[in-house]
C-alpha cells in the first residue's frame, strides 16, 4: 500500500510496526482477563510475528 511504501522510504516503518505490537498487549490482557486463552494465544503469536518482521525490516532495509 502507499502508506507502507512511504513509511519504508522515510525509515519509520519499524517504529510504526512496534507501536502496533504494543497495542496488541492491551488486547492480550483483555482476552486473558475474560478467560479467552485461545484468543490471547493468537494475539501473542501475532505479536511475535510482528517482532520478527520488525527486526527483518530494521536490519535488512538499508
Amino acid at each position: 500500500s502507499i502508506v507502507v511504501k512511504q513509511a519504508l522510504a522515510q525509515g519509520f516503518l519499524s517504529k510504526l510496526m512496534s507501536i502496533g505490537a504494543i497495542l496488541n498487549l492491551g488486547a492480550f490482557f483483555v482476552f486473558l482477563k475474560k478467560k479467552q486463552d485461545h484468543r490471547a494465544k493468537g494475539v501473542l503469536v501475532a505479536t511475535v510475528f510482528i517482532l520478527i518482521l520488525t527486526l527483518v525490516v530494521k536490519f535488512f532495509s538499508a
